[in-house]
């Protein structure tokens, strides 16, 4: 088995937005996608490659880590339910797994400030239209 990369990855991430027409890709879609007929399987396909990476990492964790990197933070950042199991193979894994987390929240975090603080400019020059 090949690590898949972070270009494929993408890419498989764009192709389901534009089928979905969703923005924002999680792996909810993935699941709802595999609902239609005809059924893409691609659910059960990332399922397969989650547990062959698996059980990759339980045969040699660091070297095989370092190759599925991308994997893992693709998978943390769609918000797959085996990314616990990932987190249970190993250290190296864990840590990965609560790096990624944490990248995520933060940029959550910055996309919720900057959110507001364009809400913030918005209401603010409607004020200053009102006066003028």
């Amino acid at each position: 088995m090949s690590w898949p990369g972070h270009e494929l990855l993408e890419l498989v991430e764009a192709d389901v937005g534009s089928l979905s027409a969703k923005n924002r890709v999680s792996w909810k879609t993935f699941r709802r996608l595999d609902t239609r007929p005809p059924p893409l399987r691609l659910a059960l396909r990332f399922d397969n490659l989650v547990s062959r990476a698996v059980a990759r990492l339980k045969e040699t964790p660091q070297e095989r880590l370092r190759h599925g990197t991308p994997l893992i933070q693709w998978l943390v950042r769609m918000g797959h339910p085996a990314v616990a199991e990932l987190a249970g193979v190993n250290r190296a894994a864990a840590l990965a797994v609560r790096k990624q987390v944490r990248l995520d929240q933060h940029a959550k975090r910055k996309k919720k400030t900057q959110a507001a603080r364009l809400r913030k400019q918005r209401e603010r020059q409607k004020k200053f239209d009102k006066k003028t």
